[in-house]
């Protein structure tokens, strides 16, 4: 069965994550919190504020992020965690001029502490 990564939807599996899982600061406007899946599964979310910025650049980010975990999902391994990626607030400028690859990077570097 191929490790396919599923979206985390309901407010307890976040709530899970927050309170029983670990946290890692991945870069000054990234965080991640992650926890063991014990189904061997891959599932993601994310946890964006109102102060990151406009709808239009939250959805933006929301995007990247399936993007990315789709991507590596059909490139390698990904571990069986459930994993909530936290962007933290900056202001709307930071996050507006923010690249695609800054976010791959830094979540490429957030999969490998997990690894």
């Amino acid at each position: 069965m191929e490790n396919k990564p599923l979206g985390l939807k309901k407010s307890s599996d976040f709530k899970n994550i927050q309170e029983n899982g670990q946290k890692k600061v991945i870069s000054h406007w990234l965080m991640i919190g992650w926890l063991i899946n014990p189904e061997g599964q891959t599932r993601y979310g994310c946890t964006i504020s109102r102060k990151v910025g406009p709808a239009v650049i939250r959805n933006k980010l929301k995007r990247w992020v399936r993007e990315y975990f789709r991507s590596a999902a059909s490139t390698r391994q990904l571990p069986p965690v459930d994993i909530n990626v936290i962007f933290r607030p900056k202001d709307a400028k930071f996050y507006k001029e923010l690249e695609h690859e800054s976010l791959h990077r830094a979540l490429e570097k957030a999969i490998g502490i997990l690894s």
